[in-house]
């Protein structure tokens, strides 16, 4: 069975690698790099590597997608028709660099955020801000959804 899978991101390569052996499966993205967006901090304070290249992605951009026939077209003029089509386009990051790099060289940063979701990495880049010497403020429930315990060793570091 043939299965083709549009997008090299976390879902993209997730779903290459937990399908069986058994499926003729190939992985077509724009490019062949795969960012590690939550070791970006990380590298910003110890110049380490946040990016991969994977060799067995077939470069190609996608022109357009025709779900009823499930055929894929490419900018190269090249089709694609698979038995299984695996959609993992996942959204443009490219403003996400700059906003850390705009936090990163302030000197007092106030974060926040707008969901629970969102405080991890919210909270993950406090903490680096301040191993940094930035003066940090942090506005928000401090991991309250993982019990008060949790919440209040956040709030005393």
């Amino acid at each position: 069975m043939k299965v083709l899978i549009l997008g090299s991101g976390y879902a993209g390569l997730n779903a290459y690698y937990n399908l069986s052996s058994s499926f003729d499966k190939e992985l077509v993205s724009e490019s062949n790099e795969f960012i590690f967006y939550t070791a970006y901090f990380r590298h910003l304070m110890d110049k380490t590597n946040y990016i991969s290249k994977i060799a067995f992605i077939n470069q190609k951009k996608v022109k357009e997608i025709d779900l009823k026939r499930r055929e894929v077209k490419f900018t190269d003029n090249s089709t694609e028709s698979p038995d299984l089509l695996i959609i993992a386009l996942g959204c443009d990051k490219s403003k996400i660099t700059s906003k850390i790099n705009e936090t990163f060289s302030a000197s007092e940063i106030s974060l926040g955020s707008e969901s629970w979701r969102d405080e991890m990495i919210a909270i993950q880049l406090a903490f680096y801000l301040k191993k940094m010497g930035k003066k940090v403020s942090y506005y928000g429930d401090l991991l309250r959804w993982a019990g008060e315990k949790t919440s209040d060793l956040v709030k005393k570091e």
